[in-house]
């Protein structure tokens, strides 16, 4: 496709139709480094601008330059005119070419190509070309999710720009219908904890899963005292607030499988197996097969392991491991035992 004819001329600022933003592709990330850019060499690649009815211009490519240099009270911008009668299709084509090679898009910004792309203004094979240089998904049903984080509420998008929540995340939070104020609540969550994508999302789904299995709203989660008082403690670092948060989520998932983990780690305290050997239970503690593990350097150290082993175990200490419940136990222990 050949580049649609512009002539680079002086624009008044005056005949920018400044509520014309069908050509908008928001960022939300900072501005800092554009103005300081402009300040010191001004502006190095014109905007592109579309000329429109009694005079006026729209603009196509460029909307933080033409604003900074407006908030600046400049007269005119030096721009890239094209013609009235160019395709918006063949702008868009081009603007999107272009972005290409530029720096990275945010996630922000590919939601944004997303929605464009999924609206049809370019052909088919143009379609999939671009959605594969963005690094988008060619599946309707993935490249949804993309539109739908489009559609999102400004204060998740400039999260997910700035990284404060990681693009996966910022996917789950756009496709789970949530009240604006509990999204809030997790771009506040997240940006406490400083995460990594990974256990951002599993944060995610552990207070949905939750929610659901309480049939509590998630919001009433976020705000419950046991996760504000995590975040409100002021020596922790975020890595630690960050595994007291996931810590707080497994007893919330799964109550009988920690307090059967504590009370294994209890017992294991009280009657320690011998020094170099391990002991492990079944995964989740199904089923009956246990591990047990003994290092040694020589085969006298194997017979002293071994002999010690055999005191343990006749002492009742493998015992109380396997016993699910003993006499004098609660049946649900919530904490350690002293």
């Amino acid at each position: 496709m050949k580049a649609p004819p512009a002539d680079i001329q002086p624009v008044p600022l005056a005949s920018v139709d400044w509520d014309d933003r069908r050509f908008a592709m928001e960022s939300h990330g900072p501005e800092d480094t554009i103005q300081s850019s402009i300040s010191r060499y001004g502006i190095l690649a014109p905007p592109w601008v579309l000329e429109a009815a009694a005079g006026k211009v729209a603009i196509v490519d460029g909307f933080k330059r033409m604003r900074f240099l407006r908030e600046r009270e400049e007269r005119e911008a030096v721009c890239a005119v094209f013609p009235s009668h160019v395709n918006p299709r063949e702008l868009w084509a081009w603007r999107l070419e272009a972005r290409l090679f530029g720096s990275p898009p945010n996630p922000a910004e590919k939601a944004r190509v997303a929605a464009i792309l999924a609206d049809g203004p370019l052909e088919a094979s143009s379609v999939s070309r671009l959605l594969e240089g963005f690094g988008l998904p060619l599946h309707p049903q993935s490249l949804a999710r993309w539109t739908r984080l489009a559609r999102s509420e400004p204060a998740l998008l400039e999260a997910a720009a700035r990284g404060i929540v990681h693009e996966r995340a910022a996917l789950e939070l756009a496709g789970w219908l949530l009240p604006v104020e509990d999204r809030a609540g997790f771009i506040s969550l997240l940006g406490h904890l400083r995460c990594s994508a990974s256990i951002q999302v599993e944060i995610i789904e552990g207070f949905r899963d939750i929610g659901m299995m309480l049939k509590q709203p998630v919001g009433e989660l976020l705000r419950c005292t046991e996760v504000r008082g995590i975040l409100d403690q002021p020596d922790w670092s975020h890595r630690e607030k960050t595994r007291a948060v996931r810590e707080w989520l497994d007893e919330m998932r799964l109550p009988r499988l920690k307090a059967r983990e504590r009370l294994f780690k209890a017992r294991l305290r009280r009657t320690p197996p011998p020094a170099g050997t391990t002991v492990a239970p079944p995964p989740s503690f199904e089923g009956s097969h246990w591990r047990l593990e003994v290092v040694f350097s020589s085969d006298d150290e194997l017979r002293g392991r071994l002999g010690q082993l055999k005191a343990w175990v006749e002492s009742d200490g493998v015992k109380a491991l396997l016993t699910p419940e003993l006499a004098g136990e609660p049946r649900d222990r919530l904490r350690d035992d002293p």
